[in-house]
């Protein structure tokens, strides 16, 4: 279908010949910046979520969370930069890690010995952050340090933090990185909003991160996929209001400090700028206009505040990102090369394994796993979203090619683990980066995909309940999630019959494994429960509200704000 479709639920484009001397002062919408209630309830149901998980999932157990506690451990004590194979997991972390018993549990964690609140030591009294002996190197020094700096600042911020017992440390540090990614709902909404008004699709768009338990997971442990994540989101923001017409030179400095920080969190972020120079060559067609000093502006500021550290690779290690457990790190993990893997072996197995773990991946990485099926759906929901958004398109000239931006970011993401999966699959048959939750940086991009798609497919008269519809297969998600991380690592062995008695029993195990006195753990399943009835009471009010779809489109160059 042609470009020029009309579109009820997006802004009619840009004037494309504005007045000289206007374009700094572009018009807005009219409208004060203010999430609906609803957005405001999904937000605080995600936070309450990744809470929970904090609890769920005892300390060093989230991805790569001892590797990553224990770069933040060495930032604090004022230890620099390593070059591959440089740092090894220090004694006080790797001695703290092994009260843990293993991930995933052998035995439910509820069976474990672990010492009681107010026996388990700092990481100083275990040892302190001089070598262990665990044999493959942290290979956490390949990445920036911007994540681990800001941990190690948070920190020294704590009272008595060095004499803080190794879970309280951890705990902290998680309650960071629920900080760093609790605005991605909030900021998925204001992206749609930016390209296509506030509406049905921009409340979609927020609803979708609860369709992810995983990212719930990862949200409340020590990973820097958190802060990329935000950056990210908001780089993502900072395109819709691109395309959406804002091709003013202080944006070009924003989105340049944006992925400047990012490219300091990880290397995922250097495929982005490619992003956002679609998004200005979109902006160019759909505005008639040369966007050159805004796309300076971006270029030098990325360079200054995060182009130094793969400067400083190339001169020294002469690659752009280096391996960070060096060669005898990756014999001591992959084992000796075994041939006879082909490509054709590897696709279907690694992109299997990508779904399956983008949205089940609640264990480590497997058990338990989320149910197959609702992988699928989910899967198969995001990718008719996709291709829904980009066949109808955006009101405006090159409405498909708007649509498209919002598929690079995950597609771009995408291709980096698959590459580096593929080479090594070919040595040892391994899948070392198989790991969905490297696709949660473009959520709200995919959001947008999916508010848009559906709502351009079921008009303007049923879009306000899509929402509904949206949320409520991620709660289903959710609780079939939680229901089996609990079933399989809480609850013991010779738990007595019933489903309550379970409940009970495990419970009893998180409130002995917490950091924290029983209240405060208790805390975040009540506010859970709360925040669910909530989110499905202003669903249901939000549903009805436009249930004529009789909201007007938003005006002229809604994203400048």
């Amino acid at each position: 279908m042609p470009d020029e479709t009309p579109d009820l639920l997006a802004a009619p484009p840009a004037d494309p010949t504005p007045e000289v001397g206007v374009a700094a002062e572009l018009p807005r919408d009219g409208r004060s910046w203010r999430p609906p209630l609803l957005v405001w309830a999904i937000t605080g149901l995600f936070i309450s979520l990744m809470t929970m998980c904090t609890f769920l999932y005892p300390g060093f157990s989230g991805y790569d969370e001892v590797w990553h506690v224990d770069m933040t451990y060495s930032y604090y004590n004022g230890h620099g930069f390593y070059p591959p194979a440089g740092r090894i997991l220090s004694i006080g972390v790797q001695r703290a890690n092994t009260e843990l018993g293993g991930v995933p549990p052998r035995i439910p964690y509820s069976e474990h010995a672990y010492p009681a609140r107010g026996q388990r030591s700092s990481f100083d009294a275990l040892g302190g952050d001089r070598a262990g002996t665990f044999p493959i190197p942290n290979q956490m020094v390949q990445h920036p340090p911007l994540y681990y700096a800001i941990g190690a600042g948070l920190m020294h911020l704590v009272p008595g933090s060095h004499h803080l017992s190794f879970d309280r440390w951890v705990a902290i540090l998680r309650y960071m990185s629920i900080l760093m990614v609790a605005p991605v709902p909030i900021l998925a909404w204001a992206t749609v909003r930016a390209l296509v008004g506030d509406g049905p699709a921009a409340v979609v768009a927020a609803a979708l991160p609860l369709a992810l338990p995983n990212l719930a997971r990862i949200g409340g442990s020590v990973n820097n996929d958190n802060l990329l994540t935000v950056l990210t989101a908001a780089v993502v923001l900072y395109c819709a209001k691109i395309i959406a017409g804002d091709l003013r030179k202080r944006t070009g400095v924003i989105v340049g400090l944006l992925l400047g920080l990012d490219c300091l969190t990880k290397g995922y972020a250097l495929v982005l700028p490619v992003v956002v120079l679609a998004a200005y060559a979109v902006a160019s067609a759909r505005h008639k206009r040369r966007p050159w000093a805004p796309v300076g502006c971006a270029a030098v500021v990325t360079a200054a505040v995060g182009g130094w550290w793969w400067i400083r690779n190339i001169v020294l290690f002469h690659t752009v990102q280096p391996d960070g457990i060096g060669a005898a790190g990756k014999r001591a993990f992959f084992g000796k090369p075994r041939p006879g893997f082909t490509t054709e072996q590897f696709i279907p197995k690694f992109f299997w394994r990508m779904m399956i773990r983008t949205w089940g991946g609640i264990g480590l990485p497997e058990h338990p796993l989320l149910s197959v099926t609702l992988c699928w759906v989910w899967t198969g929901f995001v990718i008719a979203a996709a291709l829904l958004a980009v066949g109808f398109g955006v009101r405006g000239r090159g409405g498909r090619w708007a649509a498209l931006t919002f598929v690079l970011p995950t597609v771009l993401i995408l291709a980096l683990p698959t590459e580096n999966s593929h080479h090594q699959y070919l040595i040892s048959g391994d899948l070392p980066a198989d790991q969905g939750r490297y696709l949660y940086p473009s959520v709200t991009a995919v959001g947008l995909l999916v508010g848009v798609g559906y709502g351009r497919l079921v008009g303007r008269r049923v879009a306000g309940w899509v929402p509904l519809v949206v949320i409520g297969g991620a709660l289903i998600t959710q609780l079939i999630a939680w229901r089996d991380l609990v079933h399989v690592w809480w609850v013991p062995r010779a738990a007595g019959s019933g489903r309550t008695t379970e409940i009970r029993q495990a419970f009893r195990g998180i409130l002995r494994w917490s950091p924290w006195p029983n209240p405060a753990t208790t805390a975040p399943f009540v506010v859970v429960g709360i925040a669910v009835l909530a989110v499905l009471a202003a669903a249901i009010a939000y549903g009805w509200i436009h249930r004529y779809g009789t909201d007007e489109p938003a005006a002229t160059n809604v994203g400048v704000a």
